[in-house]
């Protein structure tokens, strides 16, 4: 046994002795591309980076000019479409992204080129109407029904109420007192 581990021992010291030797007589550039892989045939090229848009990056900020264009022909669509389009048909139509019609439809609305109606998934965009004429007309008036239900008292509100009584009706208990005084005890002091 140990005739081996010395044999060993003789090896490695050797092998170390070999590596600190080649790398004191090698060039920093042999040492700087130890890490690299190369072919034998042809050198190291550093491969591109792949555009932003194929890796799935974020996208790039729009002119204004774009989202005007845009919007100029969702305005040309929806004049097209009486009944008016939902926001995924108009996607479908003009072939561009979720992403890339917020700007545009935000815009349209606030200028009044075209308006919306409906909720949710079910908004329906039309040609016309809206934007800032909409805004500076007379608010329409709140449903009655609409206002009975604000003063209705919440769950919560009933809990607060309850604990608002309690906490009275504690504070309102008189302490305990010390027993009266009669008139013969005070008169004898």
């Amino acid at each position: 046994m140990s005739d081996l581990k010395a044999a060993l021992e003789k090896l490695a010291s050797d092998f170390a002795a070999a590596a600190v030797t080649a790398i004191q007589h090698a060039s920093l550039n042999d040492i700087a591309g130890i890490g690299e892989r190369q072919s034998s045939s042809a050198p190291h090229t550093p491969r591109a980076a792949a555009p932003r848009a194929a890796r799935g990056g974020r996208h790039h900020r729009r002119s204004a000019a774009d989202i005007a264009k845009v919007t100029g022909e969702i305005a040309a669509l929806l004049a097209k479409h009486k009944g008016g389009l939902r926001a995924e048909q108009i996607r479908a139509e003009l072939g561009i992204s979720k992403a890339e019609l917020l700007g545009p439809i935000a815009e349209g609305l606030a200028s009044g080129k075209f308006r919306k109606g409906g909720q949710k998934r079910a908004t329906t965009y039309f040609v016309g109407g809206g934007g800032a004429a909409a805004k500076n007309a007379k608010p329409k008036a709140k449903r009655a029904s609409k206002a009975k239900h604000s003063r209705k008292a919440t769950p919560t509100k009933k809990r607060k109420a309850a604990s608002a009584r309690r906490r009275a009706a504690h504070f309102a208990k008189k302490p305990a007192s010390a027993p009266k005084a009669t008139a013969a005890a005070t008169s004898a002091s």
